[in-house]
């Protein structure tokens, strides 16, 4: 397949993805009908499947040689109606950053907190949901400012993994690097010798660096089919047990049916799951 039309069908499967496994599905079709499912995802599946549409006449329209206005297109889909705030008018959140925050916080005897990092001096850090240090000391982060999940119509989701890491021993970090980019709600992740586990949606992949650099640049669909219809529910708070299993938590609400070469595993309202990489069971 010439690389453009590869490129054109990837494309087009990722809006599909997003209209026929919408994250967040029991608010757009479910029971969970606050704050404003009714209101917003009505027009938002409109617009995916506009889009989506676009996405394939463009591809067939390559594939004869002609030529297509993508952006023409797209800005004639669906308007999405302003979301309503919650918020009064007026009415300020105060939000306190970095070293005045560390004041607020009481402590029981015999310990201490001390600011690593902060939105403040890495703006990637933002909407965080979980972190780890590594065996070098270095603070490895998941972010996910997409969360709940991506609004059609915006530019992709760019989650990150980033790595956090202090070059001059003041305890304090000065260097970040970006592990993984392009993410949509990493909601958790594993180090492990073989590369780095990390939830992504209905799938559990594994990023590798192959060169050491520090960044992704492999990556490998593990296991599908793991539930995704409330995201703050899906696969997170990963840790590895002794024999390098990964083990991670599944909220309630969720229904996954995991498909492996030893048959379907199935899941219903939460638990914990235990992935043996050596097995893939």
């Amino acid at each position: 397949m010439r690389p453009k039309v590869k490129e054109l069908v990837l494309d087009k499967n990722w809006f599909w993805h997003n209209d026929y496994k919408i994250p967040n599905g029991v608010h757009v079709f479910g029971r969970r009908h606050n704050p404003f499912g009714p209101d917003n995802y009505p027009d938002e599946l409109i617009k995916v499947r506009q889009m989506t549409a676009n996405r394939d006449t463009l591809l067939w329209e390559t594939l004869k040689g002609n030529s297509y206005d993508l952006t023409l297109a797209d800005s004639k889909t669906q308007v999405l109606p302003p979301v309503e705030t919650n918020f009064k008018m007026g009415e300020s959140i105060p939000y306190i950053y970095g070293e005045e925050a560390m004041k607020k916080f009481s402590l029981a005897p015999g310990y201490k907190i001390e600011l690593f990092a902060s939105e403040e001096t890495f703006p990637d850090l933002a909407n965080p949901s979980q972190m780890s240090f590594d065996n070098k000391g270095r603070l490895w982060v998941a972010v996910m400012p997409s969360y709940p999940h991506y609004r059609v119509g915006d530019a992709r989701p760019n989650d990150k993994i980033l790595i956090l890491e202090d070059t001059d021993g003041d305890y304090k970090a000065d260097k970040q690097t970006v592990f993984a980019d392009g993410l949509h709600v990493p909601a958790g992740f594993e180090i492990a010798p073989e590369g780095v586990y990390i939830s992504q949606g209905t799938n559990l992949k594994l990023y590798t660096d192959t060169d050491g650099d520090d960044k992704a640049d492999k990556v490998e669909i593990l296991m599908s089919g793991f539930d995704d219809h409330d995201t703050h529910h899906v696969i997170s708070a990963f840790c590895a047990d002794p024999s390098g299993a990964i083990y991670m938590g599944e909220g309630v609400f969720l229904h996954t049916n995991v498909e492996t070469s030893y048959g379907p595993v199935r899941a219903t309202n939460g638990g914990f799951m235990r992935y043996n990489p050596a097995r893939h069971t």
